[in-house]
């Protein structure tokens, strides 16, 4: 965390910084070769500040990563409710940048199972910025108790394509299907907002590799999912764009466009 934390400081004085350059060149240009020592003398020193400050801060944030990564650890409890969620929320964001330099804050997809294994599945696939605990315990619990299914939670970096977790997904549970302790006769797939997205990119590519599981999918429920695209999605990209036409505001477009790759397949459906 104190290593992310240094280089999100010095990415947001970076930002400062190049809004600080396109109103800068703005405001010099109508002085024109007049105004060009002074304009040399204002970039020189604008260049220094920025290089200290974003130095300093970025140095202080990865010498306390460095100072807590020394320390002797003792036996700590399991992460708190909160903490998955913070994390979770965190993959939402960037997950897929840190899942390419495979930064161990990075979401890897796992299943939990509830109770003893059945015959019959019920996949529980989470939405965006969540993981497996959002579901809570009734609705596992319910099946269960009525009809005899083993409730099975995915865990999985909401911030990566959807695609690629389509395609691990649909691994993942060929693994579970041919592990599982009895033959599995039946599945439900149950995805939540992007969930219902996974479900049917792991759907597609578990057919297409001539997968055993997706014969034995008998239903599937898709809770809120965005099948034709989500529309705040649609706006912020538009957003981004507009905010591209402009110098003094492409900084921010950039800030805009910097969301994780998860989020922007949410535009398509």
């Amino acid at each position: 965390m104190g290593r992310l934390g240094a280089h999100a400081f010095a990415g947001a004085v970076t930002h400062v910084e190049h809004v600080h350059q396109a109103i800068a060149a703005r405001a010099f240009r109508p002085a024109s070769v007049a105004g060009a020592p002074a304009r040399v003398t204002h970039d020189a020193i604008a260049k220094v500040v920025y290089a200290c400050v974003r130095g300093t801060g970025k140095g202080v944030g990865l010498a306390a990563a460095e100072a807590a990564a020394l320390m002797p650890m003792t036996d700590a409890p399991a992460a708190s409710a909160r903490t998955s969620l913070a994390q979770s929320i965190l993959n939402a964001a960037i997950g897929d940048k840190l899942a390419a330099r495979n930064d161990p804050l990075a979401i890897r997809m796992s299943a939990r199972i509830d109770g003893e294994p059945t015959p019959a599945l019920a996949v529980f696939v989470h939405g965006l910025a969540e993981n497996d605990r959002s579901w809570g315990h009734r609705f596992g619990a319910r099946l269960r108790a009525d009809f005899g299914f083993t409730p099975v939670y995915i865990r999985y970096n909401t911030g990566r394509h959807i695609s690629d977790n389509g395609q691990e997904l649909a691994a993942l549970l060929s693994d579970l299907v041919d592990t599982w302790p009895t033959l599995v006769d039946q599945i439900i797939l149950v995805g939540h907002s992007m969930g219902g997205l996974v479900v049917r990119s792991a759907c597609h590519y578990a057919v297409a590799g001539n997968a055993p599981w997706p014969r034995v999918v008998t239903d599937a429920f898709y809770l809120g999912s965005p099948q034709t695209g989500a529309s705040l999605e649609r706006v912020v990209s538009k957003l981004g764009w507009a905010l591209g036409h402009l110098a003094e505001t492409r900084p921010y477009a950039d800030l805009v466009n910097v969301r994780s790759a998860g989020i922007k397949d949410l535009r398509y459906g």
